[in-house]
């Protein structure tokens, strides 16, 4: 029974919708002024404060090289393919003033420092076949980590980190400059008014594998306003070449490793050998320089302070070189002329080290 009282109740109600909203057609007038009324509006003013957000990484990380490279934990990973591609970067000095023969202060202008052609991806960044393979720096994996000290840790890897310790799963990579095919040189010196003065380098291309590389971002005790970065980690170049037009030298057939690492630590795929290590350091300082005085007939030198000065130490980097060195220019006609040609012979370097060199960049 009360099934069919729920029935009558509904057919009730259809019944009587048919007969009061009867269909009827719409005509192209009234649906023209329904155009656009439809959809949301939102009027809204706000304003939001924060003081602080706080992101607090737990226990456990990426640990430095080369002690521990492996370590779980919490923290953020990122997977990356990426290719950077910068047709000219030019560097343009500002106004300055110099010194004439008389030591009688004259305002410069300022010329310019070109980069032409910059590449920068996968082993085969420089080719330009459509499609072409390894043209991307891809398969890396990138772990991020707060420490309990509040130092950055930063492991880069790859997406097959076992076999990236094995030497089976590598990063490739490749940075060229210029393309002295299309007439742009790597590095030109040009005036202030753009013209060229002289090209340094005509070409430079280099093509190598990456290993575990861990960066860490730290105070160095001299204020919450100064620290440094830390990088340390292995590579190997396997091709590398420069024409350096101004001196007449070209290098080619470069390749940089470390035989006394073969078969260690990611260097199985290095068939010249393994991987070389480097331990740098980057750092700003506050330091001095001197200036000699040419009005000053007893040659004392004037010294002026400058302060967050960009310090580089190399605390380790012994690598072997094996390289061709060509000298003489060649008869070539163009933009990018004498370009070097002639094959010279063979150079091996065994335990190149540069361990404990620093170098400070400041401005004048």
């Amino acid at each position: 029974m009360k099934r069919f009282h729920k029935l009558a109740l509904a057919a009730a109600i259809m019944s009587s919708s048919a007969q009061s909203f009867a269909m009827e057609t719409l005509n192209d007038d009234f649906l023209s002024d329904m155009t656009g009324q439809s959809g949301v509006s939102i009027d809204l003013k706000a304003r939001v404060l924060i003081d602080e957000v706080v992101y607090t990484d737990t226990a456990a990380g990426p640990a430095p090289l080369p002690t521990n490279i492996i370590e779980n934990g919490s923290g953020i990973s990122i997977d990356l393919s990426t290719r950077v591609l910068i047709d000219e970067a030019v560097y343009t000095d500002t106004a300055h003033v110099a010194l004439d023969a008389l030591g009688n202060p004259v305002l410069k202008d300022g010329g310019q420092i070109a980069f032409g052609a910059i590449r920068f991806g996968g082993a085969n960044v420089g080719d330009k076949t459509p499609g072409a393979s390894n043209t991307f720096l891809d398969d890396i994996k990138i772990d991020i980590d707060v420490n309990e000290s509040g130092d950055l840790e930063i492991l880069i890897g790859t997406q097959d980190f076992i076999g990236f310790l094995q030497g089976t799963s590598e990063v490739d990579f490749g940075l060229t400059l210029g393309d002295s095919a299309s007439g742009v040189a790597g590095l030109q010196l040009r005036s202030a008014d753009g013209t060229v003065n002289t090209n340094l380098i005509g070409d430079m291309s280099i093509s190598g594998v990456l290993g575990p590389v861990a960066i860490i971002v730290s105070n160095d005790g001299a204020g919450d306003t100064s620290g440094f970065i830390n990088a340390a980690g292995f590579f190997a170049i396997d091709d590398g070449s420069i024409d350096v037009p101004i001196l007449g030298v070209g290098i080619s057939n470069l390749r940089i490793y470390q035989d006394a690492n073969k078969g260690a630590l990611g260097a199985a795929g290095v068939a010249q050998g393994g991987m070389a290590y480097f331990d740098v350091v980057v750092d700003t300082v506050d330091t001095a320089y001197s200036l000699a005085n040419p009005s000053d007939i007893a040659g004392t030198a004037t010294h002026f302070a400058v302060s967050d000065a960009l310090l580089l130490d190399i605390n380790s980097f012994n690598v072997d070189m094996d390289l061709d060195l060509s000298i003489g220019n060649s008869v070539a006609t163009g933009n990018l002329s004498n370009l070097v040609s002639s094959s010279f012979g063979h150079v091996h370097m065994e335990n190149l080290d540069i361990s404990g060199t620093s170098l400070t960049i400041y401005g004048h």
